[in-house]
């Protein structure tokens, strides 16, 4: 028998989609490996900061990206021979004009399409 949204919240039922074996196996996975980690992170954070002091790259940009967030890649989009996506006015005209003309042919010639 079904029973009504607020009834299942009453009763203690989520709502939603279940998970499926890989989202709870992934969810293990990390929970376990933040249970084993911890004890180890002031090594691992030290080893860490050593070798980015001795010139490794890597560390220096995992160190900076976790302590000031990932930077972010600018990019920068054009459209055909580096003009502009946004059509201007001119653009503008000629799908007005292009639309009008259709719209006139349809309403004079229907069965034509």
């Amino acid at each position: 028998m079904a029973c009504t949204p607020e009834q299942a919240r009453k009763n203690g039922m989520k709502g939603g989609r279940k998970k499926g074996v890989s989202t709870l196996e992934a969810e293990k996975a990390r929970e376990y490996i933040a249970n084993r980690i911890g004890d180890y992170m002031p090594a691992i954070f030290e080893a860490l900061v050593n070798k980015a002091v001795t010139g490794d790259v890597m560390a220096t940009k995992e160190l900076l990206d976790r302590a000031f967030g990932k930077s972010v890649q600018p990019s920068e989009i054009y459209g055909k021979g580096g003009k502009d996506l946004v059509p201007d006015s001119s653009t503008d005209k000629i799908a007005q004009d292009a639309l009008l003309t259709f719209i006139n042919e349809i309403t004079r010639n229907p069965k034509k399409r």
